[in-house]
């Protein structure tokens, strides 16, 4: 998921806007992960970013566990506004996640006449 790549401020600032917009949010009534789950584990990784900023191991192995946790409950929350959003474009932008758009191109098959 590329949503979960980059810069650990990257991925705390994109946490903390999914967790918001799904605080509170009629189209998504029973998260996986509370509100309040959500912002503690981000809370956390945020702490754990400072501390490993300044150095050490042990800090910075702190840190990954927390980017970890953060890491797992983003993504039970993507499968479960992708099962509740039930296709609805409107659901799943109210979430707080980034809509990736994907090209599609059509097949042309060749015949007689494009030949």
């Amino acid at each position: 998921m590329a949503f979960l790549e980059g810069p650990v401020s990257t991925i705390i600032s994109k946490s903390s806007h999914i967790a918001k917009s799904l605080k509170k949010n009629l189209n998504f009534p029973y998260p996986p992960i509370t509100p309040e789950g959500m912002d503690t584990a981000i809370d956390h990784l945020k702490q754990m970013e400072n501390l490993a900023k300044r150095g050490g191991e042990k800090a910075k192995a702190n840190r990954d566990e927390a980017l970890a946790d953060v890491d797992d409950y983003i993504r039970q929350h993507a499968a479960y506004v992708n099962h509740a959003a039930s296709y609805d474009l409107e659901k799943l932008k109210s979430s707080g996640f980034d809509m990736l758009v994907e090209e599609k191109k059509a097949v042309v098959h060749a015949t007689e006449e494009t030949l």
